[in-house]
């Protein structure tokens, strides 16, 4: 099939989320849930981003997005052993990045709340580059990165001229 013959330029692994809502049967080894759907639902809810619930309820919000957390952990493994199989592992430029943080109970506020300030819980996120061939394995960026960098680096990387915002530097420079 052409999937055998060669790789695509982007595979794509959307589905791979820790986000809330948070839903034991969706987790990787939840934690026991003694709180009924209803009550669930309500602590899903993003009614409680500027007023969290007790924090024992919190700890239980905490070990469901852990268990996501194991569940994209697990997808990852997929994707990676996807890309070995077909032997395009070595060759694969992998960016893994989150787009924000969460907050549990942290400065008065629940999940990611538009009315909170950025606080560093909610704007230090992973980012995390494999390139090619291993190279610039192990190394760490010590300056301030932005998603916006991520383009500079895919252009970079295939050397192409493509517009990037202003301010943006490919993270292989």
């Amino acid at each position: 099939s052409e999937l055998e013959r060669s790789p695509p330029q982007f595979l794509w692994a959307h589905y791979m989320d820790a986000h809330k809502p948070f839903i034991p049967e969706q987790a990787i080894d939840p934690p026991e849930v003694k709180v009924s759907q209803e009550k669930l639902g309500e602590l899903n809810s993003y009614d409680l981003e500027n007023n969290p619930p007790a924090e024992e309820y919190q700890e239980l919000l905490w070990e469901l997005y852990e268990a996501n957390v194991k569940y994209l952990d697990r997808g990852l493994g997929k994707l990676f052993n996807t890309l070995r199989l077909f032997d395009w592992y070595s060759e694969a430029l992998v960016i893994l990045v989150s787009d924000h943080g969460e907050l549990f109970g942290e400065h008065g506020h629940m999940w990611h709340p538009m009315t909170a300030d950025p606080v560093k819980e909610l704007i230090d996120v992973p980012l995390a580059v494999k390139y090619p061939q291993g190279e610039k394995a192990g190394e760490v960026i010590e300056r301030r990165v932005q998603h916006a960098d991520i383009q500079a680096t895919v252009a970079s990387y295939m050397n192409k001229e493509v517009p990037t915002p202003e301010e943006t530097y490919p993270l292989n420079k």
